[in-house]
């Protein structure tokens, strides 16, 4: 309003009132972005404050052109999904029928982790501590729904969950994925550059995260877990495991202690490890 008075007046009174009203938003902006930055490096969570800094620095770009494997450029669409679609696919390992020896790491009669926890209190937790964002995967329901509605929907979910751990099974709609090609490093144009991201159902993926928690606690509690592990552990990190290594490596140093550092990098790790192979690990861990 202010700044259509001062265009239909032309008033110099106008103006100053406009400029001023101007000021005050712009600053006002300015302080809402730094109070939730700030409230976001409080929270000491370095997923997200990674999350912040790499959408500060990367912009989006679309995905045109892909290669084929006879080096020529692709541009339709529905070929390319194709191609990722098979260079995914031929990643995976089938598994060649064998099985290792792998000792019981606890005492299977005694130690195990046979049920999970679904009641509607813990189902209305999870429900609630959803992002409340729009979007939608291909069942259509966003997240926000399911956070507004978490007191409604967190009984027929438990009794859904419950059922669907006790019989092995989960319902089909839940085995249908979105995958979303990621791209890691090197040229955009080689499908090898890229990683799948699966977007699957949000109620699958709460599901997951309730038995996720249950298994790292009953791991971590049962001291099955090497306290050299940093990945996929609460308050560990990348950067903790860097920093622990170079902890050692100076104190080696210090110490005049020859040290050789060996780095693996498995290509595909996670999309070449043998499913039965990690049903049988987890039997022994008394699963």
């Amino acid at each position: 309003m202010a700044w259509k008075r001062s265009k239909v007046t032309g008033k110099p009174n106008d103006k100053a009132a406009y400029k001023s009203i101007a000021a005050q938003c712009s600053d006002s902006i300015r302080k809402y972005h730094g109070a939730k930055e700030l409230k976001m490096i409080r929270k000491d969570n370095l997923g997200s404050f990674f999350n912040f800094v790499n959408g500060k620095l990367k912009t989006c770009s679309k995905l045109n052109d892909i290669c084929r494997s006879d080096n020529t450029l692709c541009h339709d669409k529905e070929e390319i999904s194709c191609i990722f679609n098979n260079f995914f696919a031929s990643v995976f390992t089938v598994d060649n029928g064998l099985s290792p020896k792998f000792t019981d790491r606890v005492n299977v009669h005694s130690t195990c982790l046979s049920s999970i926890n679904f009641s509607p209190s813990r189902v209305k937790k999870a429900l609630r501590a959803l992002k409340p964002t729009t979007s939608t995967g291909l069942d259509g329901i966003p997240n926000v729904f399911l956070k507004n509605c978490a007191n409604s929907l967190s009984i027929p979910l438990s009794h859904i969950f419950d059922t669907s751990f006790k019989d092995g099974a989960i319902p089909l709609d839940w085995k249908v994925a979105s995958v979303i090609p990621i791209h890691k490093k090197g040229l955009t144009v080689d499908p090898g550059n890229y990683r799948p991201i699966s977007l699957t159902s949000t109620c699958c993926r709460l599901m997951e995260r309730i038995i996720n928690n249950k298994l790292i606690n009953y791991l971590l509690l049962n001291n099955l877990i090497r306290k050299e592990q940093h990945g996929f552990i609460r308050k560990r990190s990348t950067c903790t495991n860097i920093l622990e290594s170079l902890h050692d490596w100076t104190l080696n140093l210090q110490r005049c202690i020859p040290t050789d550092i060996i780095y693996f990098d498995f290509k595909k790790a996670f999309h070449s490890v043998s499913h039965p192979k990690l049903l049988m690990k987890l039997l022994a861990y008394g699963k």
